[in-house]
């Protein structure tokens, strides 16, 4: 679980379990986004799937994302800026940002760089269908 979310942590992510933990102590249901005990009906799979479809997957939360995943590598909160304006005059040109840019404005290292641009992506795509 800390594997997903340190290298895609837009990914929505829901524990399923029929086991029996103590929640507040595992790292494991804390890092999830929701969790679900089984049994559970579909439908109520379904309905958690929604609502956090809903909450999760539009360009508020993947930005979010972002931006506490820089913060968490040291950038400077005039870098995280100077990205946000980037993509936004991108995203409104109707163009896109790649790898090279997103290092030349960030100066940051591989591990963070395959994340951010993943989910910088996402948000180019939710721009672009919206």
């Amino acid at each position: 679980m800390r594997h997903i979310k340190t290298y895609n942590p837009g990914q929505i992510v829901i524990a399923y379990s029929a086991k029996k933990y103590d929640f507040k102590q595992s790292d494991f249901w804390k890092i999830a986004d929701d969790f679900l005990g089984k049994p559970s009906p579909l439908d109520a799979c379904k309905q958690k799937i929604d609502e956090l479809l809903l909450a999760k997957f539009n360009i508020l939360h993947y930005w979010e994302t972002i931006k506490k995943t820089l913060e968490h590598a040291g950038v400077s909160q005039r870098k995280i800026k100077q990205l946000e304006d980037t993509i936004v005059k991108k995203a409104e040109d109707g163009g896109s940002l790649n790898t090279a840019e997103i290092t030349q404005i960030l100066k940051i290292g591989k591990d963070s760089l395959g994340a951010i641009s993943t989910l910088i992506g996402i948000i180019f795509k939710i721009y672009k269908d919206a």
